[in-house]
């Protein structure tokens, strides 16, 4: 391991303990801290602590918004790079109704306008968007939903395989 790269982080420790594992020469981590890009904490994620996500997905949007694409190019986009960037983050954290909205409010825009920062051009609300093909949507995955399920397939992943743990 490199010393110069690596922390360590303490919990539940009392002074005396937590020196003598500094002694192995780390850094004394403290929280929060950004892990493979997510930001690792003890508490719930703040609203500020989400800009990482937005960022990258405005970036996405802002330079998609340059080219021509049809409706169906922009819901392809949507369906496959919005969704995978989001992936990450939605199967590791609860997210809030904030971040939802504001994911869902940009992708919305990007889809029927073809650009996020025109506020007008939205000819159906998210919800009906997400309407699977067979009900006459085109089939994108509710994120909050997507979220739910990707939050209790790891809970359930934890507890069916917790004797190999």
């Amino acid at each position: 391991m490199n010393r110069e790269k690596s922390a360590l982080y303490t919990a539940g420790l009392n002074e005396d303990q937590a020196a003598s594992l500094a002694a192995f020469g780390f850094t004394a981590g403290t929280f929060p801290f950004r892990y493979l890009g997510l930001p690792l904490t003890h508490r719930k994620l703040r609203k500020s602590e989400y800009s990482p996500l937005f960022d990258v997905i405005s970036t996405r949007f802002n330079h998609w918004t340059t080219k021509t694409l049809s409706f169906v190019g922009r819901l392809q986009m949507v369906s496959s790079v919005i969704y995978s960037t989001i992936n990450f983050w939605i199967s590791a954290f609860l997210l809030s109704k904030f971040c939802f909205k504001l994911i869902e409010s940009m992708c919305n825009h990007f889809l029927w306008a073809g650009d996020i920062s025109k506020k007008h051009g939205v000819k159906v609300a998210w919800h009906q968007v997400c309407l699977p093909k067979e009900e006459g949507g085109p089939g994108l995955r509710n994120f909050s939903l997507w979220n739910k399920s990707l939050n209790l397939k790891l809970i359930w992943l934890l507890f069916s395989n917790s004797d190999s743990l």
